[in-house]
């Protein structure tokens, strides 16, 4: 069994909306405050490009760039964690 790393102090944290933004209300306020309160607890924060997307039907954005975005991410070394 593999067992993943902790998150360690002062780390990176990636959001990513492979599935559904947060354009809208009352999401978007969750989110923002969401991110306070990890800036507060010293976390640094990455957001992907659908995070605040609503073109899409039914998600965020395209599936293409859903798809990229996720990706994307994955494969980032200064992400230490990611949350859709």
């Amino acid at each position: 069994m593999r067992i993943p790393k902790f998150l360690k102090d002062h780390g990176t944290i990636g959001f990513v909306a492979p599935s559904y933004g947060c354009n809208i209300e009352p999401y978007r306020s969750g989110f923002e405050q969401a991110q306070e309160n990890f800036r507060s607890r010293g976390y640094s924060l990455k957001l992907g490009p659908n995070c605040y997307e609503g073109s899409g039907i039914g998600i965020s954005s395209t599936p293409e760039r859903c798809g990229q975005e996720i990706n994307d991410f994955f494969a980032d070394p200064e992400v230490d964690v990611l949350i859709s």
